[in-house]
């Protein structure tokens, strides 16, 4: 089992699910790990904190495995995404550490894009 890193930048795409109406997908896809919610902001920040709870874990058992891959179809997902928006990055960061008021940000691109991708540098605890 490959030795878990302090640090890693973790690849991920954002896109509207296909099965839950209005509702954002965050999905990691070098862990296979997935957020929801109401908004890409929303998303986001469910995926992030989900991975910091799989980071504490994995740091704490070495039994479990960080890395799997997503589907293709999901990693496919990433050819036709345009990058997050600088300002959902920077909300989400704020709001991770208690300093931003809950709030939907208005859909990316002016609702014209259906997906996202990201680059997310994530540390272990």
């Amino acid at each position: 089992m490959p030795e878990l890193p302090d640090q890693f930048i973790d690849s991920w795409v954002l896109y509207l699910s296909d099965d839950e109406e209005g509702m954002w997908v965050a999905h990691s896809l070098n862990t296979d790990q997935v957020g929801m919610g109401t908004c890409a902001l929303d998303a986001y920040v469910a995926l992030y904190k989900a991975m910091q709870s799989l980071l504490e874990a994995a740091s704490k058992d070495p039994r479990i495995n960080l890395f799997r891959r997503a589907p293709d179809a999901i990693c496919e997902r990433v050819r036709h995404a345009r990058p997050v928006p600088k300002e959902i990055v920077e909300i989400a960061q704020m709001r991770l550490r208690g300093r931003h008021p809950r709030r939907r940000v208005s859909a990316p691109y002016g609702g014209r894009c259906r997906n996202l991708s990201a680059q997310v540098e994530l540390v272990a605890p």
